[in-house]
């Protein structure tokens, strides 16, 4: 027959060791160690202290992994963040870049329109220049032959005086003035003649 008081403290007994070994083995520490130690009802319930241990444990753990993966997103985020910026910085650099490029270019645009419009301005003038002197060259030249013929017909006339009166003779004016005053000349010939007596 059994003994239910020796069956009691017997497992008891085992408990306790199963406590103590279980304990030692998770690294629960001393708390546990002394949780299994005690006498009367606290070491009826010995599973409470071990339970209470691996909760604080099992806690422990969950922080350190929840910590853990709190870092890695925060050290992802500012990586992230990093990576952004920096690419908004390239991105930056390189309009700024690309507009003081083109900026440059409109530049050496405007400088280059800018002197192919003097060289034409300058083509144009000296053509102008040229075409002006060669028409008042021309004028000048016109002029001085006219000036020549002028002259020449001027000496002419003063030369040839019968050519001259001969010229004026012939106008109407002339004709009629000498024609009435050959008239009168006859007629006053013909007065002043004495009648011849017979």
């Amino acid at each position: 027959m059994t003994n239910p008081v020796t069956d009691a403290a017997a497992d008891a007994k085992a408990a306790d060791a199963a406590t103590k070994t279980s304990t030692v083995q998770s690294g629960a520490g001393v708390g546990a160690s002394q949780a299994g130690a005690q006498t009367g009802a606290g070491q009826t319930d010995v599973a409470a202290g071990y339970r209470s241990s691996g909760a604080d444990v099992t806690s422990d753990v969950g922080q350190a992994e929840a910590y853990l993966i709190n870092m890695k997103k925060l050290v992802a985020d500012e990586l992230d963040h990093a990576s952004n910026l920096r690419a908004a910085a390239a991105d930056s650099i390189g309009r700024r870049s690309r507009n003081a490029e083109d900026y440059d270019q409109t530049l050496r645009n405007m400088a280059q329109q800018s002197l192919q419009s003097a060289v034409s301005l300058q083509s144009r003038i000296v053509n102008d220049s040229v075409d002006h002197k060669t028409r008042l060259q021309h004028y000048a030249e016109s002029e001085v032959a006219r000036t020549v013929r002028h002259s020449d017909l001027a000496i002419d006339r003063q030369w040839n005086v019968d050519e001259v009166a001969e010229l004026v003779a012939k106008t109407p004016v002339f004709l009629d003035a000498i024609a009435g005053a050959v008239a009168a000349g006859v007629a006053k010939a013909v007065a002043e003649q004495k009648p011849v007596a017979k």
